[in-house]
């Protein structure tokens, strides 16, 4: 179908069970409320949000989840064209 570089692959591999963990997980406070993005000033910001808030999606909504890793397939090929998303720790 579509030529996944191995950093779509892993994006989408993240997306998926981190999507997975959220629906399952039953923490308190939630995987959701841990990771979402919160103003600086906001006794609920974390350091890590900066990275964990754009794997996270709507647990109630399968939807979106599935909407993000359709629109992250075809850009495999212009991103491996370009060079970009070559990180090492996502490129595997």
């Amino acid at each position: 179908m579509f030529n996944l570089t191995p950093t779509v692959r892993n994006l989408l591999l993240a997306n998926i069970v981190i999507y997975l963990l959220q629906v399952n997980l039953r923490l308190n406070p939630s995987i959701t409320e841990l990771g979402s993005l919160y103003p600086l000033g906001s006794p609920y910001f974390h350091f890590w949000q900066f990275f964990t808030y754009m794997f996270l999606h709507d647990p109630l909504s399968w939807g979106i989840s599935l909407r993000t890793c359709l629109a992250l397939s075809p850009l495999a090929p212009c991103w491996s064209s370009a060079g970009a998303g070559s990180a090492s720790w996502l490129s595997g």
